[in-house]
């Protein structure tokens, strides 16, 4: 036998072995179909629009530094209603979140002018109709509401921040897609400009990439650890629907590691092996034949 035609049946060999390894992998890692998200958005509202919002300021501090274990979020969002009739307002206040920002490892503080006070949390299937037609106008995806009633006293103006703590097993191990986005086109359900600032604050492991197909373009500075990424509006319009980070290529558990590390061992033992056995074969072959 060839030289030639040894290399290419080891080659095909290796090359089946590999593909059926992949394929059992995959099955044995069960990744999920589509990406995971983690998702907030802005307040809204269901009363009248005499209300303002005149000022957010919303910050994610993202710890990526154990990025092959897990990923923690600290949540931070302030915002400043305004009341510029002469009438005390009664408001119901909707803040949206993903599925994956609610669970009871997330540590939820809600606070009106610094004072905590009681909310909710609801289901999006639960709103009534019109409700859901009219939140539907500025959120997508979204599967819960923390929900706040407040009074707004006529003429004055009103800090309401939300708050949480979520740490999690990296998202990766189970899709190759993950991210973190925040919904600003509920700005314009108050009908009014705003002065707005998103940022995401990434201490370790950096995103693979952030939203750039945005009218506000995203500024970029470095801090202690990692980098910042930010939006801004000053006393404008928001015409962007979200903004966010996203990371990308699943990642593969240590059981899962070292099963591959094992296999793709074991056939490149066996392909050692295959190859010395055919060049002695050769070998005996060829001093048979000169004696």
């Amino acid at each position: 036998m060839k030289k030639s035609k040894i290399l290419n049946i080891l080659l095909m060999l290796i090359i089946l072995v590999i593909n059926l390894d992949v394929k059992s992998l995959r099955s044995f890692a069960n990744p999920l179909p589509g990406p995971e998200m983690l998702e907030m958005g802005g307040i809204v509202y269901d009363n009248n629009n005499s209300l303002n919002l005149v000022d957010a300021d919303v910050v994610f501090i993202i710890d990526s530094t154990d990025f092959q274990n897990n990923i923690s979020v600290l949540f931070e969002g302030n915002y400043t209603i305004h009341n510029p009739t002469n009438t005390t307002t009664n408001v119901t206040i909707y803040a949206p979140f993903s599925f994956q920002g609610f669970s009871e490892e997330s540590r939820w503080q809600v606070a009106v002018n610094g004072t905590p006070i009681e909310f909710r949390s609801i289901w999006g299937y639960s709103l009534n109709s019109n409700l859901t037609s009219y939140f539907e106008n500025f959120t997508t995806f979204i599967a819960f509401y923390i929900v706040i009633n407040t009074t707004i006293i006529k003429e004055t103006s009103q800090v309401i921040s939300y708050s949480f703590y979520k740490s999690m097993e990296n998202p990766l191990y189970n899709t190759d897609y993950y991210y973190f986005r925040y919904i600003v086109a509920t700005a314009r359900a108050w009908k009014n400009n705003i002065t707005e600032k998103v940022e995401f604050k990434v201490q370790g492991k950096l995103p693979t990439s952030y939203s750039t197909y945005t009218e506000k373009a995203c500024m970029v500075s470095t801090i202690p650890n990692g980098k910042s990424y930010s939006w801004n509006w000053d006393n404008e319009y928001i015409n962007d629907d979200y903004v966010g980070i996203n990371y990308r290529g699943q990642l593969l558990r240590p059981e899962e590691l070292f099963f591959y590390v094992i296999l793709l061992g074991s056939i490149g033992i066996g392909a050692v092996t295959l190859v010395v056995y055919l060049i002695r074969r050769k070998r005996k072959k060829k001093k048979s034949r000169n004696l």
